[in-house]
């Protein structure tokens, strides 16, 4: 009986670590910007975020990912005879949270693309009581995970916003990152 345990024990553990890990949380940095002119000087801008994706199946997921960023802008108001009469600096803070389900394309290889489409409300706030707005968009998102190893890989995602929103929100966002699953 013992003897039968130990094979039992043996199988069940082999069968659960051969089985793919159904979450995964990624780590990344969005859309790295550097800008400089003349007026306003230099201004280095990335955003940060984490994710946290659960396989529903060999195909199918759903993720939840988290966001920000900050981006500064200079606006100069000019008199009638276009002498600048006053320089306002805007910077605003912008945190997207995503809720998106993923269709995963499934391959022998190394690398694993996938498709997105889900839901993103962007959070704003900004330093100096200028008008601003929150927005809710349709996002589509898409990349390719390059597995190292079974349990970590290189992500690369891109994703798009779709609707009207102001120019401190982004439509189009490139990130690159760190995935860990377990």
């Amino acid at each position: 009986m013992r003897y039968f345990t130990c094979v039992l024990a043996v199988i069940l553990a082999t069968a659960a670590f051969a089985q793919d890990r159904p979450n995964s949380f990624y780590v990344f940095i969005s859309d790295p910007q550097y800008v400089w002119s003349d007026s306003s000087g230099s201004d280095f801008n990335a955003g940060y975020g984490v994710a946290l994706q659960r396989m529903f199946n060999e195909w199918w997921s759903g993720e939840i990912t988290a966001s920000h960023r900050s981006s500064r802008s200079v606006a100069y108001i000019y008199n009638v005879n276009g002498n600048v009469v006053q320089t306002i600096e805007f910077r605003a803070h912008v945190t997207p949270v995503d809720i998106t389900a993923q269709y995963h394309f499934l391959n022998d290889t190394a690398w694993k693309p996938y498709l997105g489409a889900g839901y993103s409300h962007v959070f704003v706030d900004a330093n100096n009581g200028v008008a601003q707005r929150a927005g809710n968009f349709f996002v589509v998102n898409g990349g390719v995970v390059w597995r190292v190893r079974p349990e970590l890989g290189i992500r690369l995602d891109g994703k798009v916003r779709l609707g009207d929103h102001p120019s401190y929100i982004d439509s189009n966002e490139a990130s690159i990152g760190v995935a860990w699953r377990f």
